[in-house]
């Protein structure tokens, strides 16, 4: 039997930043979002994903859902339908938490450097099906800036 209680050295528990859900009509998820549970949204954002453009939000409070509009045969695929894509969480020491998802089994998907700071990586597990993105502290303040959200205060 599984310890269901346990929380391992090095756990990223406290440090959840959001949870990414892949969706197909971005402005019908965000009205449905805001019809079933009163969420309020921030503006929408544009960035370029392989040879598309993304467009994608994030809930203007916490705990944050961002939204992220994909579509069929790129690396946010809606061929399946919308889905939770992953779970993101901010670490201090990136090299390090990085390297102990790997020996716990997940495999790197992808990863890059900040225009905040710092790096990101996504690693899936095969046994959940979900992903990790990893966020690097140092893109923190950057984060919330860009999103025009006030920054909290870090213990």
């Amino acid at each position: 039997m599984t310890d269901t209680t346990m929380t391992p050295a090095g756990s990223l528990v406290g440090s959840y930043a959001h949870v990414g859900i892949i969706v197909e009509d971005l402005d019908a998820a965000m009205a449905e979002m805001t019809a079933t549970q009163g969420i309020r949204w921030l503006p929408v954002q544009e960035r370029p994903n392989d040879d598309t453009t993304l467009r994608l939000t994030f809930s203007a409070s916490e705990p944050y859902i961002e939204l992220i509009e994909g579509s069929p045969g790129t690396s946010r695929d809606t061929s399946n339908g919308p889905h939770v894509d992953h779970l993101a969480y901010w670490t201090a020491d990136f090299a390090a938490d990085k390297q102990r998802l790997l020996d716990a089994g997940l495999t790197l998907d992808v990863e890059g450097s900040s225009p905040f700071g710092g790096w990101w990586a996504y690693l899936s597990s095969r046994v959940t099906g979900y992903r990790i993105e990893l966020c690097d502290i140092a893109a923190f303040e950057g984060w919330h800036r860009q999103w025009g959200l006030p920054v909290p205060e870090r213990s």
